[in-house]
């Protein structure tokens, strides 16, 4: 018989907000040992909730059945393995859209391509207030979703999609 109890390798559910929305999660993939507690510190402090998976299929998985606002992919020392990750993550839908970190350990700074398909990298090792700020700095970049789409000030009207100025 299953037991109840998660393990650490299962998807951590977002928890519900007020009026049922589900909470912005950040996805962390291969995410072990001394990294999982800073991580852990940084997300928190974004408040984001955090999903943790460390197989290809649970990582699809939680890009369509989560609301994923970003994504830590741990090269580790396995470049290769991390594109391929990537590339994963590119495929979605929402892919090109979703922000994503590389962890890389420093012995492997030299192999690691610019075209990975991350958008930022951390290498260890680090602090919680690094990977915070990093990111923090991925959302920034890629958040426009609390942007409004028309800005009224006075008279001034800016409508940010259609490129209109009144």
């Amino acid at each position: 018989m299953a037991s109840s109890t998660p393990t650490s390798h299962e998807i951590t559910v977002p928890r519900r907000l007020q009026g049922g929305a589900v909470q912005r999660c950040a996805l962390l993939y291969a995410i072990r040992g001394r990294l999982l507690p800073v991580l852990t510190e940084a997300i928190s402090r974004l408040r984001l909730a955090q999903c943790e998976v460390d197989t290809p299929r649970d990582m699809r998985d939680a890009l369509y059945d989560r609301d994923i606002t970003l994504v830590v992919v741990h090269f580790g020392r396995d470049v290769l393995s991390g594109i391929a990750t990537c590339q994963t993550i590119r495929k979605h839908p929402d892919g090109e859209k979703l922000p994503v970190l590389a962890v890389l350990d420093a012995s492997v700074i030299d192999e690691y391509p610019l075209d990975s398909g991350a958008d930022d990298v951390l290498i260890l090792p680090c602090d919680a207030a690094e990977a915070a700020l990093r990111l923090q700095l991925l959302l920034w970049r890629r958040d426009d979703a609390g942007a409004p789409a028309v800005v009224k000030i006075g008279d001034l009207t800016i409508d940010c999609e259609a490129m209109h100025v009144r």
